[in-house]
């Protein structure tokens, strides 16, 4: 339970123990027995965080999920500074994937992509799973299709999930 509500502390997890719970069994990811479930679902925050004191490490901050790289097609993107990005007018959004893949990033993972306008600060965000191309395009059609204001120019790191032909005009 605590690793399927992404490593909660004792203080958040314990009111959310009972729904955790329903839902996964409901799912089929969890077997309580009844003469164990109404001491699990009463554990206070101080006994959750003394059973997973053993489990607990520090997970790993800023894994790079690069994919490969287009050079014929980066050769067609403008290069942008940071001084280019004065009088930016709404409809310019900056964006990039966030991997949720937990310490290692290999094998098939939940991605968010993240799109941020640069004039409004207004965000988007957009589950997808996996971080192919097609899979990034859709997301990016489905961020484009809520924005309350027409997409005028859309920058990323350039990484090879978004450099594709689909992508590129």
């Amino acid at each position: 339970m605590w690793e399927a509500s992404d490593y909660l502390c004792g203080k958040r997890l314990a009111p959310f123990l009972p729904s955790l719970v329903d839902a996964l069994e409901r799912h089929g990811a969890l077997q309580v027995p009844a003469t164990l479930r109404p001491t699990l679902l009463r554990l206070s925050p101080a006994t959750i965080d003394r059973l997973l004191r053993p489990h607990r490490r520090r997970p790993p901050r800023g894994l790079a999920t690069p994919g490969p790289g287009h050079p014929a097609l980066a050769a067609q993107v403008p290069l942008r500074t940071f001084s280019d990005g004065q009088d930016v007018q709404p409809g310019a959004l900056q964006a990039d994937l966030v991997a949720h893949c937990g310490e290692s990033t290999a094998g098939f993972y939940l991605t968010s992509l993240v799109a941020v306008d640069v004039a409004t600060g207004w965000t988007e965000c957009q589950a997808l799973w996996g971080k192919g191309y097609h899979r990034v395009g859709s997301a990016i059609h489905h961020v484009r299709q809520r924005l309350p204001m027409p997409l005028r120019e859309f920058h990323t790191d350039n990484g090879g999930e978004f450099l594709t032909h689909l992508l590129i005009p």
